[in-house]
């Protein structure tokens, strides 16, 4: 496929990404962050609000993908990812934890379905260049 479909373009893109790992991350993550949202659509109600940004699912999806009910735990996938990055990285001399990658921080349930799958490529995409 890579050589039948434009082999210049394509290398092209993946160099601007980084090389093949991040730029294969960042198109898996963004196939499931589309999928979560589609799959999620059909149980939100109409008037969904980002707990993180306070804000509607008008410029962005919004999705659920854990034990939460009612209007909690309804959340931007863009959202969630910020929130899980800031909250692993070290702060104030304090090592962060690995938590809001696998569940939420309000009903500490596991992320579930497409949830857990796009937060798993946000994960990676994150992590994927810094040394162990």
């Amino acid at each position: 496929e890579h050589w039948a479909n434009g082999h210049k373009k394509k290398c092209k893109r993946i160099a601007r990404a980084g090389g093949a790992e991040p730029y294969h991350a960042d198109l898996k993550f963004k196939e499931a962050a589309a999928q979560a949202v589609e799959r999620c659509a059909a149980e939100l109600p109409a008037d969904a609000i980002c707990y993180v940004c306070r804000c509607d699912a008008s410029t962005e999806g919004i999705v659920r993908g854990c034990a939460c009910r009612g209007t909690a735990g309804l959340v931007h996938l863009s959202c969630l990812t910020k929130k899980a990055r800031v909250e692993a990285e070290d702060s104030l001399g304090r090592a962060g934890t690995v938590g809001s990658w696998m569940g939420c921080g309000l009903c500490d349930g596991s992320w579930y379905g497409p949830v857990m799958i796009a937060m798993g490529w946000a994960c990676w995409k994150t992590y994927l260049g810094r040394p162990e």
